[in-house]
């Protein structure tokens, strides 16, 4: 930010500026003056960059009611179903030569139930990425959230009124297989309390939502220690 006198119009060189003190000496006229007033209204006038509209994210605004719809799919779906198809159908077979035997040991029968289970819980969260999508919805005083048409937890409707703040974060997962990297939408409320809204893949996602949802219930953007930067 340059300062220039406000009684000649000469710029102030940084030696005559007093941060401290918030005050500055014109070295054209002598004049002196503070400047907490401009640097106050210089910050109040920087807003955050606004996040244009990402892939996978469809926006509809009724005037009254705004509805953000994000689909689920992802490439990495397309590879768990071919994963599920191996793993269920080698299941399948060791499940009809056990059972098509004469004498089937009980062993041979029970020692696969844990990879049953995990099939099971694998293909569901497959076949929930395929066709799943995370709606929120904002209108009459109030946020809802669901995820559907498989069902899946984490379902909300609150008070709109509640919300004091929404902000992102980044989530690392760390594995054998790599980092994951996603981005979580939250929201302080005036209680005091902290919630997870929703998990989204990327960082455009997460802060477009939250932008959008601001703008609609009129909560001013401030920013929150930990958060996303724009």
């Amino acid at each position: 930010m340059k300062l220039t006198c406000e009684d000649c119009g000469a710029d102030i060189p940084a030696e005559n500026i007093n941060i401290s003190r918030a005050v500055a000496k014109c070295a054209h006229c002598g004049a002196i003056s503070g400047f907490a007033d401009r640097v106050s209204n210089a910050r109040a006038a920087v807003e955050r960059l606004q996040v244009a509209l990402p892939p996978g994210i469809e926006v509809i605004d009724l005037g009254g009611e705004l509805t953000l719809l994000r689909r689920w799919f992802s490439w990495k779906y397309a590879f768990l179903a071919v994963f599920c198809l191996f793993w269920n159908g080698f299941l399948v077979v060791w499940y009809t030569l056990a059972l098509s035997a004469e004498e089937t040991p009980v062993l041979m029968l029970v020692f696969p139930i844990l990879h049953v289970a995990a099939g099971v819980g694998l293909s569901y969260y497959t076949l929930a990425g395929f066709l799943n999508q995370t709606e929120f919805r904002v209108g009459q005083g109030r946020l809802r959230l669901r995820h559907g048409p498989i069902p899946w937890p984490g379902a909300r409707d609150m008070d709109a009124g509640k919300l004091k703040q929404l902000y992102c974060t980044e989530e690392v997962s760390r594995s054998r297989n790599g980092t994951t990297i996603t981005y979580m939408l939250r929201a302080n409320l005036r209680d005091g309390d902290s919630i997870k809204l929703a998990r989204l893949d990327t960082r455009d996602q997460a802060l477009f939502i939250e932008q959008r949802i601001e703008a609609t219930l009129g909560i001013k953007d401030v920013p929150v220690a930990g958060e996303v930067p724009r």
